[in-house]
């Protein structure tokens, strides 16, 4: 399965968007 090289970028930064926002509530939790 070969995936364009756009597409594989784009689902990277999709992902570490999803993990930079977890991880920024996850610090704002720990602020309290």
């Amino acid at each position: 399965m070969s995936a364009p090289k756009v597409n594989v970028s784009s689902a990277m930064s999709v992902q570490f968007e999803k993990v930079h926002s977890h991880l920024s509530s996850v610090m704002a939790q720990c602020e309290k």
